[in-house]
């Protein structure tokens, strides 16, 4: 699971903007299970003089009272959620023993599948960019994650034609640098090798 959410310290200070990985009790963070209390989470933006900015990019056990979402602490949507789960319990177990049937509506609901554009140009999807190992260099790590939603934007942009065209026009791009680093592919005056190249632009 893959959220944008806010991380607060004790003191209930703003300390950095990260994405929550983990949430299986059984998951182990820094060597600990995470349990029922705490949440993974990949720390993305430290906000300044509140965190070390070493720690961009990096997975953390956090409580999960101090992990907030849409306002609201994830120990709170854990509480609603758990709520309304006692209570549909409750009206289906009294529906049971008057002998009624449970409540099925009758309304149908169209749900739309989302997009291949609209998925790719999530922020959310960008972030998911920084726990990808494309190689030594690590180069899609560290490219910048404005110009790789712009790249990605122009690139929907076109028609699946252009799009294909452009892929194949990459490979004659592809060119070696000095040393053992494979070959590479110049992006916004940035070389990054050909598998950073295909996540960034979602090629499989």
């Amino acid at each position: 699971m893959n959220k944008p959410v806010l991380l607060v310290d004790a003191y209930g200070e703003n300390v950095a903007k990260i994405i929550f990985r983990n949430v299986n009790p059984m998951d182990c963070v820094e060597d600990k299970c995470l349990g029922g209390n705490h949440v993974g989470i990949l720390i993305m933006k430290p906000l300044e003089e509140m965190m070390e900015m070493g720690s961009m990019f990096s997975l953390r056990m956090w409580p999960i009272s101090r992990v907030f979402h849409a306002r609201y602490t994830l120990e709170y949507h854990l509480l609603v959620s758990t709520y309304k789960m006692r209570a549909q319990t409750k009206l289906i177990e009294k529906r049971r023993n008057e002998g009624k049937k449970a409540y099925v509506s009758s309304r149908t609901i169209l749900h739309v599948k989302p997009t291949k554009k609209s998925q790719v140009l999530d922020n959310t999807n960008i972030f998911q960019l920084s726990a990808i190992v494309c190689c030594d260099r690590e180069c899609i790590r560290y490219f910048p994650r404005d110009e790789a939603l712009a790249l990605r934007t122009k690139f929907y942009s076109c028609s699946s034609r252009m799009r294909h065209a452009k892929q194949l026009e990459v490979h004659g791009q592809l060119h070696a640098l000095p040393g053992d680093y494979g070959k590479v592919v110049t992006l916004s005056s940035r070389h990054v090798c050909e598998k950073a190249w295909r996540y960034i632009f979602t090629i499989s």
